[in-house]
């Protein structure tokens, strides 16, 4: 997928914001399982709790180098977080921080 910040930033904020599905099909979405990492899973979202206590929910991924995760709180902020070239590799504690930093009250 090839996009920008902003856009990933006004695609979750329209879906999360209940623009773009119905609420069932949203609501069906939004129900996650454990997944035993920093984030549960659902229907093709993400949902993290952060260290705060806030919830975001969105979606992340990593290939050939790049490591990103568009999220989106309830009440509608939103946050996206790039790692461009990804070599090292982001412990989930470093990822949560950032995320916190952002999107944390």
């Amino acid at each position: 997928m090839i996009s920008t910040t902003a856009d990933l930033d006004r695609f979750f904020s329209g879906l999360l914001g209940g623009k773009l599905l119905s609420p069932g099909t949203l609501s069906a979405m939004r129900e996650t399982v454990a997944t035993g990492t920093i984030f549960d899973y659902g229907l093709g979202l993400q949902r993290f709790t952060l260290p705060c206590g806030e919830t975001a929910t969105g979606h992340g991924g990593r290939l050939l180098g790049y490591l990103t995760y568009s999220l989106c709180t309830d009440d509608g902020r939103v946050a996206t977080l790039g790692y461009s070239p990804y070599l090292r590799g982001a412990t989930e504690a470093e990822v949560a921080g950032i995320l916190s930093a952002a999107l944390c009250s």
